[in-house]
């Protein structure tokens, strides 16, 4: 609820830039709490909204911090989903050592 409505406060703010990476780091967290609630499709879907933005913002430097973050969430949420990671408690705290 509080990501929510960070990120309505935030596009509200850079309406004239929504490719901010501010607005790219409140998607993170919505995606984070959605993965650890096991609601994996809309978590993608909002990592790789994350994940487009950041790599306008930082010119698709894959070594910038935050599209790094972004895809090792990619990567673990869509590990959830296929059920790889399922039974790792350990999992649920790949989302709170990459949240910006």
């Amino acid at each position: 609820e509080y990501y929510s409505k960070s990120l309505d406060i935030m596009k509200n703010l850079y309406s004239e830039n929504l490719n901010h990476p501010d607005i790219a780091i409140c998607l993170n967290g919505i995606s984070n709490v959605l993965s650890v609630n096991e609601e994996f499709d809309k978590a993608l879907n909002l990592y790789n909204e994350s994940l487009d933005i950041s790599k306008k913002v930082f010119e698709n430097n894959l070594n910038h911090p935050n599209i790094i973050c972004t895809l090792q969430n990619i990567f673990s949420t869509d590990s959830l989903k296929k059920g790889s990671l399922k039974d790792s408690v350990k999992y649920k705290f790949l989302f709170i050592l990459c949240d910006f």
